[in-house]
């Protein structure tokens, strides 16, 4: 008969806490790879816990921004070229014949 295990037993190591992951992270920003260190500063894992996670979450997450990043700028659109101004006098009779000649 098949022993039923309760969930996450099977599991080879405990999963890690908000408080142990805060104490990975503040120690990785100030000696990063420095295993020992970390292990000492976080003091309920051991090193090879804290390289293990180091492999899997290998950096803090970024803080939310500050301020409100500026939104993206508008591609600019050429505008369609002006009509030739002498075609444009000449169709409406302003441009007399001499003037065209030149």
């Amino acid at each position: 008969m098949k022993r039923l295990l309760k969930a996450g037993a099977c599991r080879k190591y405990r999963l890690w806490t908000e408080a142990e992951k805060q104490r990975y992270y503040e120690a990785f920003q100030l000696h990063p790879r420095a295993w020992k260190t970390i292990a000492a500063h976080v003091k309920t894992r051991t090193v090879d816990q804290v390289r293990e996670f180091s492999k899997r979450k290998p950096t803090p997450p970024s803080p939310p921004p500050l301020f409100f990043p500026e939104p993206e700028p508008e591609p600019f659109v050429f505008p369609p070229p002006l009509p030739d101004l002498a075609r444009f006098l000449r169709l409406h009779g302003q441009l007399s014949d001499y003037q065209y000649s030149l």
